[in-house]
């Protein structure tokens, strides 16, 4: 079951399209540069500037061109973005248009702007025809040139601290505040200690994304420093050579598993739970907490500005609302409006809706039933799109959660009911990851619902940081507290499934072992170890690791048991897709009772070796339970494992 990281990929898209005006690259330096780009240690890409003179309707206007080539490693999928900016400015360094093309696999977004006097006509296409907008322009955004002669300039006349603002085709309006803290001896990747001009700037739009420029003493830049989710995006003088190596080559990262908040704990069955309670602390000084109260979490207690105690429920209307919905006030209207991103005019929008909500008239009934249709419309759960419409969604029936959280705002416009999209966490095998879900308004309440899961409103594990409507808001600004809380530590102090409350203590130990009987104190799963193996608990929470146990035996098979969290409709002959992730091929099943429940028994082979797993579902926890047979081995072991086996101990 995929859930997208989109936090960190809006962000660093968001860091890409700004690393232009995050630092001055100095009047003598090279009107043709290559800067060569990491994350952390590792080579991702490069960016290339192009300044020059250009003549237009008569007009001499400075031409800045960049482009950016970044790749990356999301839940095992290699993701490449490649951008291209490109802004024109007269010589008083008046923005006379700005340009965009971001593409990641087969997405492509595009943005133009062309301003007239004080207006500005901008051209949006994600997907389908162009959308074109008219905006109101403030003459004080300056473009490119304007600002690096701003930036010399302060630093020559000794200013400490400055602003300006401009404007960003992917973020709209930005205001930067740039800081000059002096002479400092610095490690440049591939240029050994040097002493450079520390200048840092922080952006409004994106808050949190502080990028250190170093300069020489001609006041060109020799490398650039932004940290952005607890980790720091470089950039390098390099040859063209070389950022084209890096391009062909790239190291990359695994970004999602990187910044993901980890919890102190795993949390059992996260679908079923109905309220959690979070210890949360920003573990960066200098990042502040985003805003987290809303109509599902409330602030317990304040430990201090930068800490506090958090509860989030499940919440549902406790009452009806027919449809068609009146007296709607001015967000809600504005959540049933058509846009660039939710085209919820669309002809086959509106005839998916109507096929979904039948002839049902209570709107939660009908969003409810629009969020299953959704999640069984959207067959190719596929990582490898940006940011689809919901238009786009419809005719390719493919997408991650920001698809599926568009597409089903889309429907419930249709339907009469205004929606919006939600960005924040969702728990996911023991951290948060950045997810998009979406919310809808009945009565003055917001309400929300996941296609990617399909449950009928959501369960306690989605944690929000922020919603729009995407109406009149540039994409990246919706996701900039999803950074925010890519900073954040996030522990549980205690959980709630229906009317059973646990709690977690400091420290606490989440298994338990007795002789030869383990058991799992928040799974409630225990089994007792054949005579001669070690019982060896796993604790530890790392991404694609689900093992709760090893049972090791010095001579015969090892067996593992890994617990997975899974969707309703999720049937147990999917674990072969399971085991074939793992290069388990071949694979046969039979049926076999597991503690009183129908489980199932597969057969496999991995480079010669027999694998056997054994699989039963507890609601929507999956439990397997596996050996590798060398030759002349047999399963005995791990049959008497599942005879031992109790789901509910």
């Amino acid at each position: 079951m995929h859930r997208s990281p989109i936090g960190p990929i809006r962000r660093i898209l968001a860091a890409l399209a700004l690393l232009p005006l995050l630092a001055a690259r100095g009047a003598a330096q090279a009107e043709d540069e290559w800067q060569l780009m990491h994350i952390d240690d590792a080579k991702v890409g490069f960016v290339h500037v192009v300044v020059e003179k250009v003549e237009q309707d008569g007009r001499v206007l400075w031409k800045t061109s960049t482009d950016t080539s970044l790749t990356m490693n999301r839940l095992g999928t290699n993701v490449t973005i490649l951008a291209t900016g490109i802004t024109l400015e007269d010589e008083g360094g008046r923005i006379v248009e700005v340009s965009s093309e971001t593409n990641m696999s087969t997405s492509k977004t595009l943005v133009h702007a062309r301003v007239d006097g004080d207006k500005a006509e901008v051209t949006r296409r994600i997907a389908g025809p162009p959308q074109v907008q008219t905006m109101e322009w403030n003459r004080d955004w300056i473009g490119d040139q304007a600002i690096e002669r701003l930036t010399l300039a302060k630093i020559a006349a000794g200013e400490k601290e400055f602003t300006y603002s401009t404007w960003r085709a992917e973020t709209g309006p930005v205001v930067v505040t740039a800081q000059v803290l002096g002479w400092r001896k610095v490690q440049v990747p591939g240029g050994g200690e040097r002493e450079l001009q520390q200048m840092r700037t922080t952006i409004d739009v994106q808050p949190g994304m502080i990028t250190d420029s170093y300069l020489d003493d001609a006041g060109r830049t020799v490398m650039t420093v932004t940290k952005i989710m607890g980790m720091n995006m470089i950039t390098t003088q390099a040859s063209k050579s070389a950022c084209l190596a890096a391009f062909a080559n790239p190291d990359t990262p695994e970004v999602f598993d990187k910044l993901s908040p980890r919890t102190n704990v795993r949390l059992p069955a996260p679908y079923r739970t109905t309220e959690l309670v979070l210890h949360v602390k920003a573990a960066d000084p200098e990042v502040p907490l985003p805003p987290l109260e809303d109509e599902r979490q409330t602030v317990v207690e304040r430990l201090a500005d930068d800490e506090l105690v958090l509860r989030v429920a499940r919440v549902v209307p406790d009452g009806s609302f027919t449809l068609p919905l009146a007296d709607l006030t001015p967000e809600e209207q504005e959540c049933l409006k058509p846009s660039v991103q939710i085209e919820s005019d669309h002809p086959r929008i509106v005839e998916l809706a109507k096929q979904a909500a039948g002839d049902e008239g209570d709107a939660w009934e009908v969003a409810c039933r629009l969020e299953k249709f959704a999640f069984e419309y959207i067959t190719n759960k596929s990582l490898g799109s940006l940011f689809w419409t919901a238009a786009e969604v419809a005719e390719k029936r493919a997408g991650d959660c920001t698809e599926h959280g568009v597409f089903l705002a889309g429907l419930c416009r249709a339907a009469g009911i205004p929606a919006r999209v939600a960005v924040g966490f969702l728990y996911f095998k023991g951290i948060w990851g950045g997810h998009m879900w979406t919310e809808i308004s009945l009565g003055g309440n917001w309400y929300a619902l996941d296609a990617v899961l399909g449950h009928g409103g959501v369960d306690a594990a989605h944690l929000r940081l922020g919603a729009d409507s995407l109406v009149t808001t540039e994409i990246d600004r919706v996701f900039s507290n999803v950074g925010l809380g890519m900073t954040m530590k996030i522990d549980l102090r205690s959980y709630r499934h229906g009317d059973k409350e646990v709690r977690i203590g400091e420290d606490m130990r989440v298994s338990s072992i007795e002789d030869d009987r383990y058991r799992h104190l928040l799974y409630g799963i225990s089994l007792t170890s054949p005579e001669g193996y070690v019982i060896r608990p796993n604790e530890a929470i790392r991404m694609g690791d689900d093992r709760i146990v090893e049972l090791d035996h010095p001579t015969g098979p090892d067996i593992r048991i890994d617990v997975m969290d899974v969707t309703y409709d999720f049937k147990l002959d999917d674990v072969k897709e399971t085991l074939a992730a793992r290069g388990i091929a071949r694979v046969k099943g039979s049926d076999r009772e597991i503690d009183g429940r129908p489980g199932r028994v597969f057969r496999g082979k991995k480079d010669k070796t027999e694998h056997v797993t054994a699989a039963v579902l507890r609601d929507e926890t999956l439990v397997l339970v596996g050996c590798r047979l060398a030759e002349g081995e047999d399963d005995q072991a791990l049959a008497a494992v599942l005879d031992s086996l109790d789901l509910d101990g």
